[in-house]
């Protein structure tokens, strides 16, 4: 990332990055974009601070942090720029409490009960955050102006800007006013597509985009139930083999290959595309035949079918004669990591 004063270039509030943001959540960087910050203080500046044309005049200049200590880092000082930083940091700490933080990282976590420090702490360092518009809000609503349509294209902008600098997959959007803003812009942002929600959000609005790639929201449980239909009677368990290399259960495997790209759900199939036995579809399969106990091939394509790349349905047979001679073995060493969770000692 640039410096302060060349990211203000771009965009006046920096994005709060996780320090695990590049391993993303749930294997995917994702960025969280709110919609404004409110000031609530009424001192004599306060219409500087809600102007996206004079914020900038008074970021080092706000009362609220006339007593600052200096800061040792850039992004610790307390400043106007650093608000979504500051935001984030204070409700992770405590310090502050937001019902649609809390709504929201409940929802990310498919969690029911309380949440634990250390389970909020860890979702928040999992991502990054931005809040969309460029200056204050007076109230708890879009910021004033004079020319919205103005206020808009500088938010979209900025916004557009912190997507090229993070290049996150996924992208949820608070608020339906800056999702139908980004869904206005969408035929000049031919990178960014909207998707659809893995589940509702009962108490607020919710959108999800990507960016420069195809989001499956294909889902633990999901697969769980795809096994439980194709095997009601029996538990699909780990081999000899399996339990010696501690394999992750069968559906852990799947939603892996299913979230690399390599398996997907079609019309209530989980499919693999590619043809040839070199790639890495077919090298995954024979995995699966050896460390699980199916007892053949046709009992695999029981939940698992192949298809041409024109989409004509075919059985297993290419996949199964799998060339280990051939193979790659970096590639085979990368897919047994990620996929299966063993690593060569």
């Amino acid at each position: 990332m640039d410096n302060v004063k060349e990211k203000q270039a771009k965009y006046f509030f920096v994005p709060r990055i996780g320090a695990k943001y590049s391993e993303g959540f749930a294997d995917l960087e994702t960025l969280v974009v709110g919609a404004y910050h409110v000031c609530y203080c009424n001192c004599e500046h306060k219409h500087l601070c809600c102007n996206i044309n004079t914020i900038a005049s008074m970021d080092y200049k706000c009362p609220a942090y006339k007593n600052a200590l200096p800061a040792l880092k850039p992004e610790d000082e307390l400043c106007l720029h650093n608000s979504n930083i500051i935001e984030i940091n204070s409700y992770c700490d405590d310090d502050a409490r937001y019902p649609t933080y809390t709504a929201f990282t409940h929802y990310m976590l498919d969690c029911k009960q309380g949440l634990t420090p250390e389970q909020k702490n860890d979702f928040w360092d999992s991502v990054a955050f931005y809040n969309f518009y460029q200056c204050f809000s007076t109230t708890d609503s879009v910021p004033d102006a004079n020319d919205i349509e103005a206020l808009n294209n500088n938010a979209v902008t900025a916004l557009m800007q912190v997507i090229k600098d993070l290049q996150p997959k996924a992208i949820y959007v608070w608020t339906k006013a800056v999702n139908d803003i980004l869904e206005s812009h969408l035929d000049k942002i031919p990178e960014l597509r909207k998707e659809s929600l893995p589940r509702e959000h009962s108490t607020m609005y919710l959108s999800l985009f990507s960016y420069n790639y195809k989001i499956n929201t294909t889902s633990l449980g999901d697969v769980r139930k795809y096994l439980n239909f194709a095997f009601p009677c029996r538990d699909i368990t780990r081999t000899f083999d399996g339990e010696k290399k501690r394999v992750p259960p069968l559906e852990k495997v799947l939603l892996r290959a299913i979230k690399r790209g390599v398996f997907l759900f079609d019309n209530g199939e989980l499919v693999v595309y590619n043809n040839r036995p070199e790639e890495e579809g077919g090298y995954i399969l024979n995995q699966i035949k050896k460390y699980y106990s199916f007892s053949s091939w046709k009992e695999i394509s029981l939940i698992i079918t192949k298809y041409t790349d024109e989409g004509k349905k075919m059985n297993l047979r290419q996949v199964r004669k799998y060339n280990n001679n051939n193979e790659d073995a970096n590639a085979a060493a990368e897919i047994d990591k990620n996929i299966f969770g063993i690593r060569k000692k």
